[in-house]
């Protein structure tokens, strides 16, 4: 039997101007590029953590060294609820985590 070639993951396509780098965020960064990604300020996310509006293990992880990494998805899932998700407790999947 013939192994079946691996498939490229799908990128997305970005068009940026000559001379310009783009570039695409994971599922997961660091604050820096969250900054620019959803146009808020360090303090305006920081403040979202610091007050609870996030929740850590769904808008934002923190890794071994304690650095705090932005969860895209999550925070996309946040706004789309009008903020409502973070505080919804979790199912059983993710309280198996």
């Amino acid at each position: 039997m013939t192994a079946l070639p691996k498939r490229r993951p799908r990128l997305p396509i970005v068009v940026a101007p000559a001379g310009t780098t783009a570039v695409v965020p994971g599922d997961v960064m660091k604050i820096p590029l969250a900054e620019s990604h959803f146009g808020l300020s360090r303090k305006a996310i920081e403040g979202k953590i610091d007050r609870g509006d996030w929740l850590e293990g769904r808008q934002y992880h923190r890794d071994p060294c304690g650095d705090i990494w932005i969860d895209r998805k999550g925070v996309q899932l946040w706004v789309l609820s009008g903020g409502k998700l973070a505080h919804a407790r979790p199912g059983p999947q993710e309280a198996s985590r």
